[in-house]
């Protein structure tokens, strides 16, 4: 491999990992602001975007792995098992568009939802983390 197809791999593995991290901050329920918009693409009843970002990022990562495991020449079984991981992250990905099943969503997204799914109440719980850092320079 070249520089720059490393270049590029970083890059790929740069998104991926973004995406990673918001999305595990969204199951965490450190990131919960874009439960109050419902995005155009989400065919569902509430808005799953955060949870999407998680199955995206695995789907990206496991994909450039694949790739990365092909252009070093590395035994097939470890593209083809790459491959497979961003295959079922991809399924999930279409789950999130739709809906995702109850046992794969966290604890407070199920709470959320089964007290109503009021949008106002997600910040008072938790929101992103600047609100949270200034409410309590603010005292509140």
């Amino acid at each position: 491999m070249v520089m720059q197809e490393y270049l590029v791999w970083i890059g790929i593995y740069t998104v991926g990992a973004a995406m990673l991290v918001s999305g595990i901050a969204a199951y965490r329920g450190k990131w919960r602001r874009w439960v109050r918009h419902m995005m155009a693409y989400e065919m569902g009843k509430h808005p799953q975007f955060g949870f999407l970002m998680l199955y995206a990022g695995l789907a990206v990562v496991f994909g450039a792995s694949a790739g990365v495991a092909g252009s070093l020449r590395a035994p097939d079984f470890l593209g083809i098992g790459f491959q497979a991981l961003a295959g079922l992250s991809v399924l999930l990905c279409i789950a999130a568009v739709t809906r995702l099943p109850r046992p794969l969503l966290p604890a407070w997204y199920r709470r959320w939802i089964d007290n109503g799914a009021v949008k106002e109440d997600i910040l008072h719980t938790g929101g992103d983390p600047v609100t949270t850092w200034v409410r309590k320079r603010a005292g509140r």
